[in-house]
């Protein structure tokens, strides 16, 4: 073929069957979506997080797709970007799943490929786990406290339990039960000793009061600003559920 008639003068195709390499470092969860108190700690009530793809190790270049996988496969609504030359000039790139893909609360497992631009596709890699937690803890309250009839004077034990840790956030926050002891309600402090799972307080029986099964109305919270949350940042409902307040798990009168 003479010179200047080749198909290297007339066109140019370049022939790549090399495929990027894995991303050498972990995703992380950007710290606008680690939702609780602790922003370092994957625990999330965000279903739409940005998840930050490190391409150290990848070999990737402007042109080239990344891709953000679910449990090794495309998520529902494919999570890509083609890397501009900003990309790389980071070294990163943020990535934003869609609403309703990560599916229902637990552990996600992400990783991420690179795909080159002549279509070969870069081994997964940077697995990062995450924890969605979208409920909001509830609690149940029980006594330690015999059953019976107690007068003024007497204490009786009140134990909220959660289903899962909760911490008081804010100024000087706290956590009280309202009791319902007929014409004045009292209000009882409540603290935990095991990290927030289980909350106690002593009920001391006041001149007037009246209950004929003791039951909680709901609790409180006090102080500025006062927050009781999961890890996931989800509020706890401060309100007690049906069958699971004091006069359902106990038999407590008060008759003064």
């Amino acid at each position: 073929i003479a010179g200047g008639s080749n198909l290297a003068d007339n066109e140019a195709i370049v022939i790549d069957t090399t495929a990027p390499a894995a991303p050498s470092n972990a995703i992380d969860l950007s710290d606008g979506s680690d939702t609780g108190a602790l922003n370092t700690d994957s625990i999330t009530n965000d279903t739409t997080p940005t998840l930050r793809v490190d391409l150290t190790g990848t070999n990737a270049v402007a042109g080239d797709t990344v891709e953000l996988l679910l449990g090794g496969s495309a998520l529902s609504t494919p999570v890509t970007k083609v890397l501009d030359s900003t990309d790389i000039s980071n070294t990163y790139v943020d990535l934003t799943v869609t609403d309703t893909d990560l599916g229902a609360d637990g552990d996600k497992v992400f990783t991420a490929r690179v795909t080159d631009a002549a279509g070969n596709i870069g081994t997964a890699g940077g697995e990062l786990t995450i924890t969605l937690d979208t409920a909001a803890p509830t609690a149940a309250v029980t006594s330690t406290t015999s059953d019976g009839a107690y007068k003024t004077g007497d204490d009786v034990n009140i134990t909220v339990t959660f289903n899962e840790a909760v911490t008081l956030g804010g100024t000087s926050p706290t956590l009280s039960a309202v009791l319902e002891t007929g014409t004045t309600d009292q209000t009882i402090a409540l603290t935990t000793a095991d990290s927030g799972l289980t909350w106690t307080g002593t009920y001391t029986v006041q001149a007037g009061d009246t209950s004929s099964d003791l039951t909680v109305n709901t609790l409180v919270l006090g102080g500025t600003n006062p927050t009781l949350t999961d890890a996931a940042g989800n509020a706890a409902t401060l309100t007690i559920a049906g069958g699971s307040n004091l006069a359902d798990n106990e038999a407590i009168v008060i008759d003064t």
